[in-house]
């Protein structure tokens, strides 16, 4: 018989626990490295008790739910690995779930308990092993290891995103070498080399760039795509079928490629609480994972180098295994970045197939302590100087208001042009921590608080996987600027959508304009960046009514944030908003 006490949050197997009558006894408690599996998802056991035999680790099985997470990490040894067994993440498109595997609500809560648990075990390597349906999950359970071990003769390829635009009869021109140890092609020259990229299994892609859940570079990568045919003529969609947003890119579905490792370096890729995720899509990591055998992504949006491929690279060369990669890549992110951005879906014990030897290269780990430009536009800084000036020589509430006005209108043709709202100001000497309360608009628990130092000093920048930005403010203002919403942030097209915009007075009282503007490229939701004044007293508030319109008809599938830009006491408050376009038909279950 098996004797588990009442008051346990976690259970030690041996291999024999998977045998009828066996006894309970400690699996291997010399090992430093654990994997764990559920009770609730039976599957994982027998899974969980294959990869601890295979790397000769405890086996630790454990209740579904974040107090027992939290206890089996802290009985894991420090020193050691963990791997997480999650089984196949649903097939059913719910956020919720259902009885077919992990639910994407689930993954979500796994990353952030791992996160949670590595403040106080940096060194620890976290892998989450998992895939799109049941059959690839087995194999990669009983082949990942092997098939990683034999791809160690084969090259690397990097893809980054910059590069110039090359077209078919460009090819004699790049100079590609595929057959290389190391080959980097741009994603603008894909096209040119796409066969002979889709011919060959790589040990290592590196894929950088701009990323979502469900796409990478503007759809160049595709995540979320379900291909048909309407009307005699191939169909491809995005999102809730409608038209993607950047058609005239390739829209390769992620697990085109063929590697034992693929490297996702774009923000969201492996986000489990997007808003596209909310809605029933997996990320694109998880779409990887129907080729690869195991992918490493970030889940946050983070703050990168110029030369991170190559870095990366280097990594990956010097790394044995997968954990002591993303161990390694993690490192080099410290700077600006929550704990633990990059997560691996993988054992952590399995080979990195690029490994060549522990002195390739030089790898520097430490971070870059150079401060970057404060820049700012000339027209918003000359009009952020007359606020302060008006201020100085006691001018009246409408004139503050005028030079408030003039500024708001820059900050506000800026935020049409460049990536919201990092692209506003320079900024330098980012330090971000990871609060585990929930979001006031998703409700998600957990938060990143990023501080700063911009062109007016220390400033506060706070957002969270789902909602992004939430706020940025002068870090000693103490006026406040909050976007709310009574309904989901979903909504079908023709539909209109009901925003608040509150402006709390702090202990100076407020006198400022505020405006929100959609920041839709064509077709998307139509606000019109309208400029409302603001005179408030100490302690005062203020709410504005917004409403969002998408036109009917509205076929282009994106993610639109609501930019809501504020100067109040002559000085720069943002917040926002996600609003996700969908068909009515198909409204989707949010939490």
């Amino acid at each position: 018989m098996i004797n588990i006490t009442a008051q346990s949050f976690f259970y030690l197997f041996d291999q024999s626990y998977l045998h009828p009558g066996a006894s309970m006894m400690l699996s291997n408690p010399a090992s430093k490295s654990v994997v764990l599996a559920f009770r609730q998802i039976p599957q994982t056991i027998g899974a969980a008790n294959l990869l601890a035999e295979q790397c000769d680790r405890q086996l630790l099985v454990a209740d579904f739910d974040e107090t027992s997470l939290e206890a089996a990490f802290r009985k894991a040894p420090t020193d050691g690995s963990v791997c997480i067994v999650a089984g196949p993440v649903s097939a059913t498109k719910s956020w919720e779930g259902s009885n077919d595997g992990i639910s994407l609500q689930q993954m979500g809560m796994l990353l952030r308990s791992c996160r949670c648990a590595s403040e106080n075990r940096p060194g620890t390597a976290f892998g989450i092993v998992t895939a799109p349906d049941s059959d690839r999950f087995h194999s990669h359970v009983h082949k990942g290891k092997s098939v990683l071990e034999a791809l160690r003769t084969e090259a690397v390829l990097a893809i980054p995103r910059t590069g110039p635009t090359w077209s078919a009869d460009d090819r004699p021109q790049i100079p590609v070498e595929l057959g290389g140890p190391v080959s980097t092609l741009p994603t603008s020259a894909l096209l040119c080399y796409l066969d002979d990229v889709k011919s060959r299994r790589f040990s290592t892609i590196i894929v950088e760039g701009h990323g979502r859940s469900y796409c990478v570079n503007e759809g160049q990568f595709c995540g979320g795509g379900e291909g048909g045919v309407a009307d005699g003529e191939s169909k491809f969609t995005c999102l809730d079928r409608l038209d993607c947003a950047s058609s005239r890119h390739l829209r390769l579905p992620v697990d085109t490629f063929s590697a034992g490792l693929m490297i996702l370096d774009a923000c969201e890729a492996g986000s489990f609480v997007s808003p596209a995720v909310r809605m029933g899509f997996p990320p694109i990591s998880v779409g990887a994972l129907r080729q690869i055998e195991a992918v490493i992504a970030t889940d946050v949006a983070v703050v990168r180098r110029n030369d991170d491929v190559k870095r990366i690279v280097e990594c990956a060369r010097r790394c044995r295994t997968l954990g002591d990669l993303v161990v390694a890549i993690n490192r080099l992110r410290t700077r600006g970045n929550p704990r633990m951005p990059y997560h691996l879906l993988g054992d952590p014990e399995w080979p990195c197939p690029a490994y060549l030897s522990n002195t390739y290269a030089s790898v520097q780990t430490e971070v870059d302590q150079r401060e970057m430009s404060l820049s700012l536009s000339a027209p918003l800084k000359e009009a952020l100087n007359a606020i302060h000036q008006q201020a100085l020589a006691g001018g009246s509430v409408s004139q503050l208001l005028n030079c408030m006005s003039r500024a708001l209108a820059d900050v506000i043709t800026r935020a049409e042009t460049v990536a919201w709202p990092h692209g506003l100001w320079s900024v330098a000497s980012v330090a971000t921590d990871v609060v585990r309360t929930p979001c006031p608009s998703c409700g998600i628990p957990e938060q990143f608080v990023r501080s700063y130092k911009s062109f007016d000093g220390n400033r506060v920048f706070v957002d969270c996987g789902h909602c992004r930005l939430l706020f940025d403010y002068p870090a000693k203002s103490t006026t406040t600027l909050s976007i709310s919403s009574a309904c989901s942030n979903t909504f079908p097209v023709g539909e209109s959508a009901e925003f608040v915009v509150t402006i709390c007075a702090g202990s100076e009282g407020c006198v400022g304009v505020v405006a929100i503007s959609s920041g839709a490229e064509t077709g998307g939701p139509s606000i019109h960046p309208k400029i409302h004044e603001v005179a408030l007293g100490l302690g005062q508030s203020k709410s504005l009514s917004i409403t969002c319109i998408l036109d009917d008809p509205h076929q282009t599938a994106q993610i639109y944030y609501l930019k809501v830009m504020a100067i109040l006491n002559g000085q720069i408050h943002l917040t926002g908003a996600p609003v996700v376009v969908s068909h009515g038909s198909q409204q989707r279950s949010e939490a």
